[in-house]
C-alpha cells in the first residue's frame, strides 16, 4: 500500500514534465524546419542573384 501511496506523487510529476518536453520538443521542430526554410530560400536567393 505504502508503495503506491509514493509512486502516485511521482506519477503526478512526471505527467506535466513528460508534457512540457513533449510540447518543447514539437516547437524546437517548428522553429528548426522554418529556420531550415528560410535557409533554402536564402539560398535560393543567392543562387537566382548569382
Amino acid at each position: 500500500m505504502f508503495h503506491n501511496q509514493k509512486i502516485e506523487p511521482c506519477f503526478s510529476l512526471l505527467c506535466p514534465v513528460a508534457l512540457m518536453v513533449i510540447v518543447l520538443m514539437l516547437l524546437a521542430i517548428l522553429v528548426a524546419s522554418d529556420w531550415f526554410s528560410q535557409l533554402c530560400d536564402n539560398s535560393s536567393y543567392i543562387s537566382q542573384e548569382n
